[in-house]
């Protein structure tokens, strides 16, 4: 079928600018219905995510006033300050005194001996002196000490033995590089 339009140019152009006029409205129409539904869809979460973050800001400012009424940030650099001197204690107190245990095992072998001077240098040089109420518990103190394992070597000169009772004595040895102060 052939259609001709034998209108004038005239009316021509006036149907062709009412076709064009409905062909704008419907696609605004449409455009504005797909915007409407689109909102509608769309209203209801955005609602819930702005009233979310509404409460999410005034909680953290309710926190942040709490924090300052309490003190918090004095509190924490208190008890930081408290837990860098705890383990600061603890690494301190984790060795053991090494003195504690050389003194504990002079002691614990000087049964009858009386220690009047004890010098120990850094280099692990130590000088005892004392006095032993006879020459057999001189004798087996030096013993009891080089049995130990804390010296390398002991030396003790001749001028303690010499008197049978009574001695005023002195010694010196070397300790061993574990048991160095």
């Amino acid at each position: 079928m052939l259609a001709t339009n034998l209108l004038p140019q005239e009316e021509k152009k006036m149907i062709w600018l009412e076709e064009t006029r409905r062909i704008i409205i419907f696609f605004t129409l449409l455009v504005a219905a797909i915007f409407v539904a689109g909102s509608a869809l769309l209203l209801p979460s955005f609602l819930a995510f702005y009233i979310e973050q509404q409460e999410f800001n005034r909680s953290i400012k309710l926190e942040e006033e709490a924090s300052q009424r309490l003190k918090v940030r004095e509190i924490r650099a208190a008890s930081q300050k408290t837990n860098l001197a705890m383990t600061t204690i603890k690494e301190l107190s984790s060795d053991s005194p090494k003195a504690g245990l050389l003194l504990e095992n002079l002691l614990e072998n000087a049964a009858s001996i009386t220690l009047t001077n004890i010098g120990i240098k850094k280099t692990g040089e130590v000088a005892l002196s004392g006095f032993a109420p006879t020459r057999l518990d001189l004798l087996n103190f030096e013993k009891n000490l080089r049995n130990s394992g804390i010296f390398q070597e002991i030396s003790s000169p001749l001028s303690n033995i010499v008197r049978e009772v009574s001695i005023n004595f002195v010694m010196q040895g070397k300790l061993k590089s574990k048991f160095g102060l």
